[in-house]
């Protein structure tokens, strides 16, 4: 009985044995997946405040790449002197894992190319999303595109305009400044735009013969022409209502 015993446990040690070797081994699975999981850790201390504040609002733990990413737009809005609002932080955290490079790729795209004259803080783009879906969308647009509205001379009055919307397409933004509604003598007059913009607040980018209906209205006709003022002092009581009906 004492020999089985013996041999028992001694079978027990070569199985311990041959276990630990396994473990040892750098082709073993379960050091291959630990290894893989490491570079989703949390990358140390964070750099800066700004992505301390992000850390705070993502779901999970982003790798060195995803961090990379992050840190390198909140340093670009930084140095452009754009100020970065909380919305932003919640915006890349409501990001999947993989969306999260390519989500900061376009961003940074996006405010490389705005007038930060004009443009103080990120909340002009962050507004505009507020879904996953915006964010696919957002991802998927041609870098022309993205460029294109960004560039555009009357970019808050189209955020505006998106507001929670999704952000729209470069093209179709620029078409929109080019309608004769907002046109004197040929050339664009942005006050004209925005009085219109106003009663699109929140509400997407408005259709042309929309548009055009309401600027032939006989109420603002002065003269046979298209009055400015007049439409600005009614404009205002439809802030964010779209357009009225005639009747």
């Amino acid at each position: 009985m004492q020999t089985m015993g013996r041999c028992h446990q001694s079978g027990r040690y070569k199985v311990v044995g041959w276990f630990l070797l396994l473990l040892l081994s750098p082709f073993c699975p379960v050091v291959l997946a630990a290894q893989k999981n490491v570079e989703c850790l949390p990358v140390g201390t964070a750099t800066s405040s700004e992505y301390g504040a992000f850390l705070k609002q993502v779901r999970f733990a982003p790798s060195v790449p995803q961090q990379t990413e992050v840190e390198s737009l909140f340093a670009q809005l930084k140095e452009r002197h754009i100020t970065i609002k909380p919305s932003l932080y919640k915006l890349l955290a409501l990001a999947d894992r993989d969306q999260l490079v390519p989500l900061c790729q376009k961003t940074a795209l996006f405010f490389s190319n705005v007038d930060n004259s004009c443009i103080k803080n990120s909340g002009c783009f962050s507004s505009m999303i507020r879904s996953k879906k915006h964010i696919r969308d957002f991802i998927d647009q041609e870098e022309s595109s993205i460029a294109l509205l960004a560039g555009s001379p009357c970019l808050s009055s189209v955020t505006g305009m998106c507001h929670r919307k999704g952000v729209p397409d470069g093209g179709a933004v620029k078409n929109l400044l080019s309608w004769p509604a907002w046109q004197v003598d040929g050339k664009f007059v942005e006050q004209r735009f925005r009085s219109f913009a106003s009663m699109f607040s929140g509400r997407g980018l408005p259709k042309e013969q929309e548009v055009n209906a309401i600027v032939s209205w006989p109420l603002w006709q002065v003269n046979g022409q298209f009055n400015y003022e007049l439409f600005r002092s009614f404009s205002s009581m439809f802030n964010g209502r779209g357009l009225p009906n005639e009747a």
